[in-house]
């Protein structure tokens, strides 16, 4: 399964995937959506 085809639907489900790294760069914290 392609990694772009993972969504939400497989959510608690085991899936493997094989990948490449192409690119690593700095983790830059984002919130999309947040609620208090």
């Amino acid at each position: 399964m392609p990694l772009r085809e993972i969504g939400s639907s497989d959510i608690d489900k085991l899936r493997s995937v094989d990948v490449i790294v192409t690119k690593i760069s700095e983790i830059k914290p984002r919130i999309h959506r947040a609620g208090f």
